[in-house]
């Protein structure tokens, strides 16, 4: 018995215990990837259609962004990515990357839709502008 276990404390944990919790996968993390991913990709889906219309209505120079934001790129690799995401968690033997590929699904889903953002408000701005 060691003095930890005598005392009524727990035995440090190994360092090969630490390394191993650090590679853990985290279940939260991914939930929240996938759920971003989703909300995000639900969301340009959703208003693309309109955005388009009113750019066609008013005869709007469209910006390299805008046409980027309003192609179907973001909502089709966005689920792709949603997919592969769910598909990754129901394999069992690549714990370490699956927290940094978790972390990266945010990353791009932030960054989708950011691009989104910019590139519908560009135009808008410029209507704005004109009707003044």
């Amino acid at each position: 018995m060691g003095n930890a276990q005598v005392l009524g404390k727990a035995a440090p944990k190994e360092p090969a215990d630490v390394v191993e919790n650090v590679a853990n996968r985290s279940f939260l993390l991914a939930a929240v990837a996938i759920a971003l991913a989703v909300c995000v990709t639900a969301g340009i889906a959703a208003t693309r259609g309109r955005f388009e219309q009113l750019i066609v209505e008013f005869e709007m120079d469209v910006p390299t962004v805008t046409a980027v934001a309003l192609s179907p790129l973001f909502p089709v690799a966005l689920a792709v990515l949603v997919a592969l995401t769910i598909v990754k968690e129901l394999i069992p033997g690549i714990d370490p990357i699956a927290n940094h590929w978790n972390r990266g699904v945010t990353c791009l889903a932030l960054v989708a839709l950011a691009i989104y953002v910019i590139g519908v408000a560009s135009p808008l701005m410029s209507l704005i502008q004109a009707l003044s």
